[in-house]
């Protein structure tokens, strides 16, 4: 009797919302099954993103491309003047560009190559102090007396605070490059020099967009 009672609630099973009646079996959710909503835009946003995502190496060789023939322009005018050049303007069609060679960075440090490499040619370099805390000391009592006065409570430790000096590219350094007979000062050039390229296009819109979709279409993977 259980047995026949259990089959038939088997087979009569209702959903909640009391349709027809349903099998066990089309109620299972597979693993292959995944919730999904639907997200206004999102069509738009994943096409964006793709074509973003194939510009990339694009841009990455097209930049390559400019920078090698903005380095070699700016480089050849330095020699010729003997001092660092003044910025030139780039021009393609509608397009146009300022190219400027620049000081390294002070953001990063010279490295011992780098150093012995200007040493050796007579480069200028600027060395600037800074002054850390020592975190292997800084214990939690050590901190406490930091904040309290640091210079002045006893049994701060002597090392707390250490020294680092780091060497940068001075302001005198590209005007000292172009000193250089040529073969030297295209071995220093990209130590202490960085490029500064500006492009801008005077056109509409749709015109710079047909050439992009065009470029893609190729499957060129370069921009020329």
């Amino acid at each position: 009797m259980a047995a026949r009672t259990a089959a038939r609630r088997k087979a009569t099973s209702h959903s909640f919302l009391g349709g027809a009646p349903v099998s066990s079996a089309s109620t299972r959710t597979t693993a292959k099954d995944k919730r999904h909503v639907d997200i206004d835009g999102l069509e738009t946003h994943a096409s964006l993103v793709a074509v973003a995502k194939a510009l990339e190496p694009l841009l990455k060789t097209s930049k390559a491309h400019i920078d090698a023939q903005t380095e070699n322009a700016l480089f050849e005018d330095g020699l010729a003047k003997g001092r660092r050049p003044d910025n030139i303007k780039g021009k393609e069609g509608a397009a146009n560009a300022s190219l400027e060679l620049r000081k390294k960075s002070s953001a990063w440090p010279l490295k011992e190559a780098a150093i012995e490499l200007l040493t050796q040619n007579g480069i200028s370099m600027e060395v600037k102090t800074k002054y850390e805390l020592n975190t292997e000391l800084l214990t939690p009592e050590v901190a406490a007396k930091v904040e309290i006065a640091l210079n002045s409570v006893p049994g701060i430790p002597t090392n707390l605070i250490t020294k680092v000096e780091d060497t940068y590219v001075s302001e005198a350094s590209l005007e000292e490059l172009f000193a250089l007979d040529e073969k030297s000062a295209r071995e220093v050039l990209p130590v202490v020099a960085t490029l500064a390229i500006k492009p801008t296009i005077a056109e509409d819109f749709s015109t710079t967009l047909d050439r992009v979709v065009a470029i893609l279409n190729s499957g060129s993977g370069t921009i020329q």
